[in-house]
């Protein structure tokens, strides 16, 4: 069973392990609504009853539409060739022109002053201003002067009657109901395409990668075989009950005061595991703008799904970058308390830290949801960031952050370390009168020297360690 054990613990266990929580994640975009959703298709079956428009139907209309379209566009250039033509400016440019070159009356052509006056006005700033405004006039000409437009307009006009067919109308309206109908599966779509998106993912993964983890279960398997008689260990205990055994269940308040106890190492171990992320948490700060630009490129079923997941990134950076500063500056230095009762007035010091009301397992999901839309072009940069963002949520999701809202536990731990200190105190000078348990060995010591007590203080002096050890190194 050691053996067993050992091999779980090995590096390459936790290798396994991180590959299969890599495919846990990935499922884990599918619901419990995932399920249902497959009837969809059937969904999609009585959108689709309505008999579908003819092409003929649409043939004409679509005729119709081109020529509207046409106009439109022509209409158009001629009335940004209204704007740009000025008749004014070309007076000017053409008074420029000639004031420039110098005309003179009786010039003869092919004399050596006209042959000069010719190369003066081609090379001139004012000839090409005149070219250009000239060119401009021939343009708007054409537009205005297009045979097309008469044509396209003669066509408009004798198919207007198209629009009020009986048989356009009732194509349109069929289609209609079945754009409606098919509205109101938007979500199960979704839901589908997710799920027929992570089987093809699924598919892809390299079986002699998860072997490794199929090892680790199989060990599981031996370990909970091995341990099957653990449920006789309550009739051994019976059988060898002592004095001392009765003397643990007389703590007044055992269970209150566990939880006191629990809750205070559980939010003091929060505390160093988010102090120890405070890079992560850095880069984490910086990826709203990043994952909100990501959102709109998605569909509109699916961002009313994504945002209240993804929540107000701003303002829970914000609690979450305050908190991380009064764990900075908390004072938890115990290396000097030598007594279990002394370490529960530092524990007080929690109940001042800004509890962060941040949902981060959902934010993660909100990540994933969108890393795993398979209508997406995302960049690799933003990819990467957004992975690394959704492994800092997985950390801090198993963290409890609640710290100031558990400040009744926190206020209580002095009292409560010190009454557990007294009871063990008080459990391990309990005299055992000398018998032999069941199962053991004839003439082995069972006095308050014995295997008993030995047990008992073991299990004080390890909780008084471990417990200095891990406050005092951090």
């Amino acid at each position: 069973l050691d053996n067993q054990l050992k091999s779980l613990s090995s590096s390459e266990s936790k290798v396994a392990l991180t590959k299969f929580n890599q495919i846990q994640n990935k499922i884990s975009v599918l619901t419990k609504e995932s399920v249902g959703a497959v009837n969809v298709l059937q969904d999609f079956a009585e959108c689709a009853k309505a008999s579908p428009a003819s092409k003929s139907s649409y043939r004409k209309s679509v005729e119709l539409l081109k020529n509207i379209k046409a106009m439109t566009e022509s209409l158009i250039a001629l009335s940004e060739a209204v704007k740009t033509f000025d008749l004014k400016q070309l007076q000017t440019d053409t008074k420029s022109f000639i004031d420039s070159v110098g005309f003179k009356k009786d010039m003869k052509s092919g004399s050596k002053e006209y042959n000069e006056m010719v190369a003066k006005f081609k090379d001139s700033k004012e000839f090409a201003t005149l070219q250009k405004r000239l060119g401009d006039l021939e343009n708007s000409h054409n537009i205005i002067t297009n045979a097309k437009m008469a044509g396209t307009l003669d066509a408009i006009i004798g198919g207007k009657t198209t629009l009020e067919q009986v048989s356009l109308k009732k194509s349109i309206e069929t289609e209609e109901r079945v754009n409606t109908c098919l509205q109101k599966h938007s979500k199960k779509s979704m839901l589908v395409a997710q799920a027929i998106h992570l089987i093809q993912k699924l598919r892809q993964l390299d079986s002699t990668k998860t072997e490794d983890v199929e090892s680790i279960f199989s060990v599981v398997s031996a370990v909970s075989k091995e341990l099957s008689t653990a449920n006789t260990i309550p009739d051994t205990m019976k059988a060898d009950s002592n004095k001392m055994t009765d003397e643990t269940n007389k703590l007044p308040d055992a269970l209150a005061k566990s939880e006191v106890i629990g809750q205070s190492v559980n939010s003091l171990r929060s505390a160093f595991v988010l102090r120890d992320l405070k890079k992560e948490v850095e880069q984490l700060k910086t990826i709203d703008s990043a994952v909100q630009a990501v959102i709109q490129k998605i569909s509109a079923e699916a961002q009313k799904i994504v945002k209240p997941l993804w929540g107000d990134h701003k303002k829970e950076m914000s609690e979450l970058d305050k908190t991380l500063g009064e764990i900075g500056s908390l004072n938890l230095n115990v290396s000097n308390l030598t007594t279990i009762g002394a370490f529960g007035t530092p524990l007080t010091a929690l109940a001042t830290l800004t509890p962060v009301s941040m949902k981060a397992k959902e934010k993660s999901k909100a990540l994933d949801t969108l890393l795993n839309d398979g209508t997406l072009n995302m960049d690799p940069q933003v990819k990467g960031d957004i992975e690394n963002s959704k492994k800092t949520l997985d950390q801090l999701a198993d963290l409890d952050l609640g710290f100031a809202s558990h400040s009744a536990q926190f206020q209580s731990a002095p009292s409560v370390f010190s009454d557990l200190e007294n009871f063990l105190t008080k459990l391990l000078q309990v005299p055992i009168a000398p018998r032999q348990p069941s199962g053991q060995t004839p003439g082995a010591p069972s006095g308050p020297g014995g295997v008993a007590g030995n047990q008992q203080g073991g299990s004080a002096a390890a909780v008084f360690f471990a417990w200095k050890k891990r406050s005092s190194g951090s």
